[in-house]
C-alpha cells in the first residue's frame, strides 16, 4: 500500500499532510513527487515512473522516506472501524451524555413562502409547511424530560415554521421553564424578522434572549427568494423591524442579534458580502453563512458544472482576501469568519497523535444531547437539520436507544470510503449532512458531499500554510477560538 497522505502546494511551497501523525511537512519537490508513489521494496518502479530525477536521488529519496517510518511517517495504515466515541461504547456514551440544548419546533405555520426553503414541498423527504402548532402539553413534557438530565448551562431555542405565530405559546413555555429550574438559561429565537413588532421585542429583551433573523442580503437579493404567499419580497418589512429594535436598545441589537445568511443561485456572494460589511444594520453582527440545499427538485434552481464553478471562484476570492487580513494581523470580518474561521480552528486544534484503528464519526455530536430537536407533534430527533427518516424517540418515552442506535448504524454503514479517505481526520460532517432516500441515508448523495469536503479542506491547507508561511504567529489567535 501507499503512505497515507494528501500532498497540497503553496505558491512558495511544497507540503505533504500525514495523515497517521496528523501533522503537515514542507518537502523537497522531489519528495513531494516521490512519496504518494512510495511502496517499500518497489524501488526500481520509482526509477521508471520519475525519470526526470537522477537515480541517486531517487535512491536518496526513497531511503529518507524509509527512514521516517521508524519515526511512524509517512505510514500506510489505514483506520478500520468508525466510532461515535472512541473511549466508549455506543451504550456507554449514551448512558452518560447530559443534554445541552432544546429545539422546539412551536409551529409549522409560517407567514412566508420562501422559494428554496425545505419546507416548500421541494425536498423529497422534508415535510411541507402546515398550520399544525406544538400544544402546551408537548412543550411542557418536552422541557420537564430535559431537565432531568441536563448540563448546568440550559440553552432552548424556538423554531418553526415562524416561532412568533405562536407567541402566546412561548410565553408559557419561559415562564413555565422559569418555575422548573435556577439553572442558567439561555433562550434563542430563530425568526423570519417580519413579526418583531414592540410587544415582542419587549418580552424577548426582558429575557434575554439571543435572535437569529434570516436576511440573505441587499433586497434585490433577499427579495428574490424570500417572499409572502402574494409573491411580496419581505426584505423592507425586516429591515423596518430591525430599525425599530436597534432604536428600542442599541447594545441589545448589537450583542444578542445575528443573521442567518443562505446563498441560493445564481450566487453573489461578493455582493452579499459587501451589503453585510457595509449596511449599518448589520456590519456590527455576526452571521452564520450556508448554501441553499441543491438537492431541490426545483427547476428553478437548477445549476449545472459552469454555476458551481463560478461559485468556487468567489469563495476562492473571498478566502483570499481573509488571508490577506490574517496576513496583516487583522481576524477578518464577520463574513469571512463565518465561512472560514472553523475550518482553520480545526486545523489548529487538531490532535496531533498517532491514527489507530478507529476514527470517530466525523463531526457528528452525541444525537440528541447535544442538540435535541422536538417536533409539533412531540418527536425527537437529533437536530433540526435533519429530516424526518431517522426520528430518536417521542416526548412522552422520551430518546429509544434502538432508535439512536440505529441512526448511528446507518451512518456508519455508508461511511466505509471514509477508512481509505485522507481528510478522515480534519472532516466535519455529521448526520444532517447527508441526503436521505426511502428513509436510509443516500451513499451516492454521501460521496458528492465528500468530494466537496475534500476540495474545502484542500483550499483550507493551501491557505492556512501560506499564511503562516508569511507571517508564523498570524493565526496564534485561533488558540482562544473554541473547536465546537
Amino acid at each position: 500500500m501507499k503512505p497515507f497522505i494528501h500532498k497540497f502546494e503553496t505558491a512558495g511551497n511544497k507540503y505533504v499532510y500525514d495523515v497517521n501523525s496528523n501533522r503537515v511537512f514542507k518537502v523537497s519537490s522531489r519528495v513531494h513527487d516521490v512519496v504518494s508513489e512510495f511502496q517499500e521494496g518497489e524501488l526500481k518502479g520509482l526509477f521508471s515512473k520519475f525519470s526526470g530525477h537522477s537515480k541517486k536521488d531517487i535512491k536518496r529519496t526513497y531511503a529518507m522516506i524509509l527512514s521516517q517510518r521508524q519515526n511512524g511517517l509517512f505510514s500506510t495504515h489505514r483506520p478500520t472501524e468508525m466510532v461515535l466515541d472512541e473511549d466508549f461504547s455506543i451504550e456507554d456514551t449514551f448512558a452518560r451524555s447530559p443534554h445541552e440544548q432544546l429545539i422546539l419546533n412551536l409551529t409549522e405555520r409560517c407567514n412566508l413562502r420562501c422559494r428554496y426553503c425545505v419546507y416548500s414541498g421541494h425536498y423529497p423527504t422534508r415535510r411541507t409547511h402546515s398550520g399544525r402548532d406544538m400544544s402546551l402539553e408537548t412543550a411542557k413534557t418536552a422541557v420537564e424530560k430535559f431537565l432531568l438530565n441536563s448540563t448546568d448551562d440550559i440553552y432552548i431555542s424556538l423554531y418553526g415554521g415562524e416561532p412568533l405565530l405562536a407567541f402566546g405559546l412561548m410565553k408559557e413555555i419561559v415562564t413555565h421553564v422559569k418555575s422548573l429550574t435556577s439553572k442558567k438559561l439561555y433562550w434563542n429565537l430563530t425568526t423570519n424578522g417580519t413579526l418583531l413588532d414592540d410587544h415582542v421585542i419587549d418580552f424577548l429583551i426582558k429575557n434575554d434572549f439571543s435572535i437569529t433573523v434570516s436576511l440573505d442580503g441587499p433586497q434585490s437579493i433577499h427579495d428574490r427568494y424570500r417572499v409572502d404567499a402574494q409573491g411580496n419580497g419581505s426584505f423592507q418589512r425586516i429591515k423596518w423591524c430591525l430599525e425599530n429594535l436597534a432604536a428600542i436598545n442599541p447594545e441589545y441589537y448589537k450583542t444578542k442579534l445575528r443573521f442567518s445568511v443562505v446563498n441560493a443561485p445564481p450566487f453573489q456572494t461578493g455582493v452579499i458580502h459587501d451589503f453585510f460589511c457595509s449596511n449599518p444594520l448589520t456590519r456590527e453582527n455576526d452571521v452564520s453563512f450556508s448554501e441553499m440545499d441543491l438537492n431541490i427538485t426545483s427547476p428553478e434552481f437548477s445549476v449545472d458544472e459552469n454555476v458551481l464553478g463560478l461559485l468556487s471562484e468567489q469563495y476562492d476570492e473571498m478566502l483570499g482576501a481573509y488571508t490577506d487580513q490574517l496576513q496583516l494581523g487583522n481576524e477578518g470580518n464577520q463574513f469571512q469568519r463565518a465561512i472560514y474561521e472553523l475550518s482553520f480552528v480545526g486545523l489548529y486544534h487538531r490532535l496531533k497523535i498517532p491514527l489507530g484503528n478507529e476514527i470517530p464519526l466525523n463531526g457528528c455530536c452525541v444525537p440528541g444531547f447535544r442538540r435535541l430537536f422536538v417536533t409539533v407533534d412531540g418527536a425527537l430527533h437529533a437536530c433540526e437539520r435533519i429530516d424526518d427518516a431517522y426520528p430518536i424517540g417521542n416526548v412522552r418515552d422520551w430518546i429509544n436507544p434502538a432508535l439512536y442506535k440505529k441512526l448511528v448504524d446507518d451512518y456508519v454503514a455508508v461511511s466505509e470510503d471514509c477508512f481509505q479517505c485522507w481528510a478522515c481526520r480534519l472532516c466535519k460532517e455529521c448526520f444532517a449532512s447527508l441526503p436521505t432516500v426511502a428513509g436510509k441515508f443516500d451513499s451516492q448523495g454521501r460521496e458528492q458531499k465528500c468530494r466537496g469536503t475534500r476540495y474545502h479542506l484542500h483550499k483550507m491547507l493551501v491557505y492556512y500554510y501560506t499564511i503562516l508561511e508569511e507571517n508564523e504567529s498570524s493565526l496564534d489567535f485561533l488558540a482562544e477560538r473554541i473547536l465546537d
